[in-house]
């Protein structure tokens, strides 16, 4: 299945980036030393069609997560190495292998419905 934005979505995407490089990029280092998100810019974005109410929740909890980032920032990490995971991940599945398989007519008895030698389900897509 492939997913594309429509044309419309396309415009939006591009007028965000677009005030993004304009408005929001050169104020970006004092927005990180304040760790609080400018209701200007929020207000900026709610020329894009965010009410009131939007603007401000989205103000706090932008301004919690880069308060979260800021506090991250003095985490001492010196020596420690990079990690996607937190704790390590092992591989726990069983290596494949082939097995004899049950016959087809006794597999669609389990069948609520069947069609031919498969079983038949609700169609789900258009």
């Amino acid at each position: 299945m492939e997913f594309r934005l429509t044309e419309e979505q396309l415009q939006v995407e591009e007028m965000v980036r677009n005030l993004s490089r304009k408005e929001f990029a050169p104020g970006a280092a004092a927005v990180d030393e304040e760790s609080r998100y400018p209701a200007g810019n929020m207000r900026r974005l709610a020329g894009l069609g965010l009410s009131d109410v939007e603007s401000k929740l989205y103000e706090e909890q932008l301004s919690t997560i880069l308060e979260y980032a800021k506090n991250l920032q003095q985490i001492d990490t010196e020596g420690i190495p990079p990690t996607s995971h937190a704790i390590p991940m092992n591989n726990v599945l069983r290596e494949d292998r082939m097995s004899p398989c049950g016959e087809v007519e006794d597999i669609l008895l389990n069948a609520p419905e069947k069609e031919g030698k498969m079983f038949k389900v609700p169609k789900i897509l258009e």
